[in-house]
């Protein structure tokens, strides 16, 4: 795989955890500021969740959609790394054979 194409894959995919980790940030923060902080059966909020340091309640789908951001997050996390060692591992390892 020749060196620009590499990095344009590195690029990508740093560029993709940061753009779900900005993602992350503001739910949290959206959640933290819009969502009560004690249980409130009427709305259906009565499910407990840590947001910007903090627990409120929401419904069950409104958690669901917090978990699915944290785990898009932690799995482009992952994939920045593997971006990183494409971008400059593999050319160091390249370099030595």
């Amino acid at each position: 795989m020749s060196r620009p194409v590499r990095k344009v894959i590195g690029a990508v995919l740093i560029t993709l955890n940061f753009l779900t980790l900005a993602n992350i940030a503001w739910a949290r923060m959206d959640y933290a500021t819009k969502m009560p902080t004690v249980p409130d059966p009427s709305s259906g909020r009565v499910q407990a969740v840590y947001a910007s340091h903090g627990r409120v309640y929401v419904t069950p789908e409104e958690a669901r959609k917090l978990y699915r951001a944290n785990n898009v997050a932690t799995l482009f996390a992952f994939l920045a790394l593997i971006g990183v060692y494409i971008a400059v591992g593999v050319r160091k390892v390249e370099r030595r054979s």
